[in-house]
């Protein structure tokens, strides 16, 4: 799930944490806190234990680096955040002209050690700003936030790579819901697309992690 630009700070982003297969009795979320008035704020991390209902103090604070519009998911022991973007930032080639400008980098912390901070994982493929993600068999996807369809990511590996979009999928006038689901007993993710034009057409596609192929 994401964080996006103009939602009060009050907004949280729940992830679920799930290790080998078992939903763990933990819930991650992340709480956006303002610093003054200027609209600056700062995003800290905390669990809430789902039988105590015990909220723990901040595990981590986000790193300043990451911005805005950014979308986590969790990935064995490891908390990711990736894409986003930042707008008026000297430092950033659209800061200048209050544009929007979307980052491809992806951060991350062990929830088990959060003490030893953030590291910079392997850069996507492409910027994405609020991209879709999910977690599945050790790999992470990131879907749409840029005109590229979706990246993925081996967490025990070096690099992302493009994941080509579903065979007859008119990119141009369909877009992605957010309710993407993984199926482990076969492997796959269920992806939902949306019309823009209302005629009625809601494609389901299933992507089989294994094969890479569509369905």
């Amino acid at each position: 799930m994401g964080l996006g630009l103009g939602e009060p700070c009050s907004k949280k982003l729940k992830v679920m944490g799930e290790r080998d297969g078992v939903l763990l009795k933990t819930l991650l979320f992340c709480a956006q806190k303002p610093t003054d008035r200027e609209g600056h704020f700062k995003a800290d991390w905390h669990t809430l234990n789902l039988e105590t209902r015990e909220i723990s103090p901040t595990l981590i604070t986000m790193s300043p680096e990451v911005g805005i519009g950014f979308s986590a998911v969790v990935c064995r022991n490891h908390v990711y955040v990736l894409g986003g973007g930042c707008s008026m930032d000297p430092s950033c080639p659209d800061g200048e002209t209050r544009k929007i400008h979307s980052h491809d980098h992806v951060f991350c912390f062990d929830y088990d050690h959060p003490d030893h901070g953030w590291k910079q994982a392997p850069r996507m493929s492409v910027p994405r700003w609020n991209p879709m993600v999910l977690a599945a068999e050790g790999k992470i996807y990131a879907f749409m936030g840029s005109e590229q369809f979706g990246d993925v990511f081996d967490v025990s590996g070096s690099g992302w790579k493009l994941l080509t979009p579903p065979p007859d999928v008119d990119m141009a006038s369909l877009h992605l819901s957010r309710l993407l689901h993984y199926d482990p007993p076969r492997s796959r993710i269920l992806v939902h697309f949306e019309t823009q034009d209302f005629r009625g057409k809601y494609p389901l596609y299933a992507y089989y992690v294994d094969s890479e192929s569509w369905e």
